[in-house]
């Protein structure tokens, strides 16, 4: 501190609200002008006897008089200023050695630990006599800014070093026990830890084990682990090491890393763990989500809640988007059992089975209600109360769906079920599908039976296939249980391997391949047969027809001459010539090992009969058209029929010349006297 110019007094001044004048002397090293509450200034010691009294008393060691300096670097001040009831007091100094000094503000009575250091109380505390709510510092280089009854550092021991440069900024019954702590303001908030902070609030704390925590602020709230963080809210505990919350009301977050952004009543119980929001939900698997929503669960490790309610993944790696309760209570939420599995919401739906956590691995439901996907790779896509039980089975939707069988599909419908391998319902209502790889497309009340491979149902009603690779398109009552056997229309039975059956609905009984309509009508097995009381038409073209009309067993083609173009005449002799020409055999047709069939027809090879016409008929030489045939047989019967009648002229010639002749000769015999009986 340098030294004043000399002077023997303290120039007047007129007394003002502060500080207002300096004034330079030689004898005093503190200088200024202070106002009374009656306006006196005084400088150095004042005694007066009335009045308020405000001013400075120094004591300097090496100095009688208590005024001034004994030397420039050396100052020390004791004062109290009463102003108002409101006690001011300051001690300062400057020292050689190297430890700061302390600086009190405030109340006479706050409170600076013997041998300590560096210590600073700005302002505040309060003591009437009875009680006295002091600052008090304990420990070096501590701060208390302001406030009330406020506490830095260890007041316990007698080591001024154990919690070193603790700060409190102000506020009411606040603590820092930390070494580097930080209390900002607030009511009865404890920072405990090293270099821990607590920014206010009320009854906030962070315990002594809470290495650079933080608490924002709130109240009620702790942190009780190393770089722990509480941002605000109420009730909030943050547990666990590095864990953090970020606000909301009875809060925690118990272990390692573990994350709470808010919401009520919500705990991040295991490593990593996070819940977004909400009240109630619980993330306790490792690395854990619950998003938000209400009283969800993720138990499993990496497990997502997305939110929704009463939702439970109790295995790794598994997700629920949402959804929940459907009547409010933990009984019909969503829940997932095993690895990865997944419910994209709705209510009371189920990945997996709650036995172990790997049999149903990657189960899905995706929404819906009531639904269960419990067994590995199963999938539900929606609908109401649909099951699927076997590996890789899948249900799209519907209600009451079941498949109970490996890769599996029921794509919709009601009360539908697969029970074998690879089958397949697509919808319709109370159908089944037993046979492996079979399908029933959709109607009603329609099985596949069991054992029937690649069977196949299109729709219809109470139809059931039986038969390996058997068929039925659709219809009422039907019935194919011959392998590859073909059923369609009212009450078709295709009982027999390779049996094609078609009925109109006129029957009053079934219609089988194995029962005759007739007396000797084929049946059995790789028989084509069709009920068709109306009749049975093939059409070609738009005027090209074949049928069997009602009541008939033959066919009728459309022959008419108004459907017809480019017609010429037919030489009746050509065809009977062509006939003639061709050999026409007996013969069977080759079975598949190329011996006979066993059933003898008679006509001509179609190489032949087209070599024995010029026309071209029909579009191969390898096949005889029936209408050809009939067309030159009538030809031919023509040109017979035309021989036969020249033939008859011939005869008759010859026979009138024969007459002619006769005649001749009796004449001759009676002439020359013959007699007609010698």
């Amino acid at each position: 501190m340098s030294e004043a110019p000399d002077s023997e007094n303290v120039d007047s001044t007129e007394a003002t609200e502060s500080l207002a004048t300096m004034a330079v002397v030689s004898n005093y090293k503190v200088l200024g002008q202070f106002t009374d509450y009656q306006g006196a200034g005084v400088l150095g010691r004042n005694d007066a006897g009335s009045g308020t009294p405000i001013g400075v008393q120094g004591a300097v060691p090496n100095s009688s008089s208590g005024y001034g300096l004994a030397t420039p670097d050396d100052m020390r001040l004791a004062g109290i200023l009463d102003t108002d009831e409101t006690d001011f007091r300051v001690q300062a100094g400057t020292t050689s050695t190297k430890e700061g000094q302390n600086v009190i503000l405030g109340h006479a009575s706050n409170h600076v630990a013997d041998a300590v250091v560096g210590a600073t109380i700005g302002g505040g505390g309060w003591d009437d006599g009875a009680v006295a709510f002091t600052n008090e510092v304990y420990d070096n280089y501590n701060t208390i800014a302001g406030g009330q009854r406020n506490v830095t550092g260890s007041p316990n021991d007698d080591d001024p070093t154990t919690s070193e440069y603790a700060t409190i900024g102000g506020g009411y019954n606040n603590e820092a026990a930390g070494e580097a702590s930080t209390v900002a303001g607030g009511d009865k908030n404890q920072a405990s830890g090293y270099a821990a902070t607590i920014a206010g609030g009320s009854n906030n704390s962070i315990h002594s084990m809470a290495t650079e925590a933080t608490i924002g602020g709130g109240g009620s709230n702790s942190a009780e682990r190393g770089r722990a963080t509480v941002a605000g809210g109420g009730g909030n505990a943050a547990r666990g090491e590095k864990s953090t919350i970020g606000g909301g009301f009875g809060n925690e977050a118990t272990l390692t890393a573990a994350t709470v952004g808010g919401g009520d009543s919500n705990r991040a119980y295991a490593q990593y763990a996070t819940v977004g929001g909400g009240q109630n939900n619980e993330g306790s698997g490792k690395n854990a989500t619950v998003s938000g929503g209400d009283s969800n669960l993720a138990f499993g490790e990496w497990s997502v809640v997305g939110g929704g309610q009463y939702n439970d993944v109790m295995a790794s790696h598994a997700t629920i988007a949402g959804g929940g309760s459907t009547d409010g209570t933990d009984a019909t939420g969503n829940a997932v059992y095993d690895d990865y599995g997944t419910v994209g919401g709705g209510g009371n739906n189920q990945a997996g089975m709650d036995d172990s956590t790997s049999n149903a691995i990657y189960a899905v439901v995706g929404g819906g209600q009531d639904n269960t996907a419990s067994a590995a790779r199963t999938t539900v896509g929606g609908g109401e109360a649909n099951t699927a039980s076997a590996q890789h089975a899948t249900v799209s939707g519907g209600t009451s769906n079941s498949v109970t069988a490996a890769k599996g599909t029921v794509a919709g419908g009601e009360k539908n079920q697969v029970q074998e391998t690879q089958a397949v319902v697509v919808g319709g209502v109370e159908n089944i599908a037993s046979g492996t790889q079979s399908v029933v497309a959709g109607g009603f009340d329609n099985e596949i039976k069991s054992g029937a491979l690649q069977a196949a149902v299109g729709g219809g009603y109470f139809n059931i296939a039986d038969g390996d690779r058997a068929t039925i398109p659709g219809g009422r009552g039907n019935k194919a249980t011959g392998k590859v056997s073909f059923a369609a229309g009212y009450r078709a039975q295709a009982v027999d391997d390779g049996a094609f059956v078609w009925a109109d609905d006129q029957g009053a009984t079934n219609f089988s391949s194995s029962g005759q309509v007739g007396t000797s009508d084929p049946t059995g097995a790789n028989t084509f047969s069709a009920r068709a009381y109306g009749g049975v038409r093939f059409a070609t073209g738009s005027s090209k027809v074949t049928y069997i009309s009602s009541g008939s067993t033959g066919w009728s083609t459309s022959s008419s001459r108004a459907v017809k173009t480019n017609v010429s005449p037919f030489e009746p002799d050509a065809a009977l010539s062509g006939v003639e020409e061709m050999d026409v055999c007996t013969w069977e047709y080759e079975d598949e090992d190329g011996e006979g069939a066993g059933v003898t027809h008679v006509g001509p090879m179609a190489e032949d009969f087209h070599e024995a016409f010029e026309a071209d008929l029909g579009d191969s030489d390898e096949h005889i058209n029936s209408i050809n045939a009939d067309g030159l047989a009538f030809a031919a019967i023509q040109g017979l029929s035309e021989r036969l009648e020249r033939k008859e002229e011939r005869i008759d010639e010859l026979e009138a010349e024969n007459e002619q002749l006769r005649e001749r000769l009796e004449e001759i015999e009676a002439h020359v006297g013959l007699d007609n009986g010698t």
